[in-house]
């Protein structure tokens, strides 16, 4: 296989997984393990476990090796941060209805676009339970909470934000955090 742009260089491979098939596929290989939490959070605990107990080492690893996915939308206060989550959550609601659309500008009320029983199907997703939003003390307790219940190696970030000033600044306040 040839895999460009990254030709010639080192690159690890890892298994990228959302069920305990992936986490079963990366222990018998012996690859590190990405879960995809940020969106099947109700397997998160199972298929890491599972990932660990199968673990068998390779040329590639001689022990499990764990990233978390974590949906985060940070801003410098709480009610910036859910204002700008409603991106997000019309977005959880396209992929739940099967409108896909490109990223949505935020709404201060999720009713302007969606109907009650729309967000009560919302709400009582796990996908949207993967949701951090809020300010920095927020996004601190829930990465320690996610460490807490994976002990993963590594936590890899993803932020749906539709303006790209917000998005980096999400970004810059996760940095500023993590110093």
């Amino acid at each position: 296989m040839k895999a460009y742009p990254g030709k010639g260089l080192s690159i690890p491979i890892w298994l990228l997984g959302s069920s305990d098939y992936s986490a079963r596929l990366a222990a018998e290989l012996g690859l590190p393990f990405s879960f995809a939490s940020h969106f099947a959070a109700d397997y998160t605990v199972p298929a890491i476990r599972l990932y660990r107990e199968l673990f068998k080492p390779s040329r590639v690893l001689s022990k499990p090796y764990v990233m978390a996915g974590m949906n985060a939308t940070v801003a410098d206060t709480n009610e910036r941060a859910h204002y700008l989550a409603s991106t997000q959550k019309q977005m959880f609601l396209g992929v739940f209805s099967g409108r896909l659309t490109p990223l949505m500008p935020p709404v201060e009320d999720m009713r302007q676009v969606a109907s009650e029983e729309e967000i009560l199907m919302l709400e009582h997703n796990s996908m949207y339970r993967s949701l951090t939003i809020g300010d920095r003390n927020r996004m601190k307790a829930s990465m320690q909470q996610l460490l807490r219940i994976t002990s993963a190696d590594e936590i890899i970030i993803t932020t749906q934000i539709y303006g790209h000033e917000d998005r980096i600044r999400n970004y810059e306040i996760i940095a500023e955090m993590l110093r």
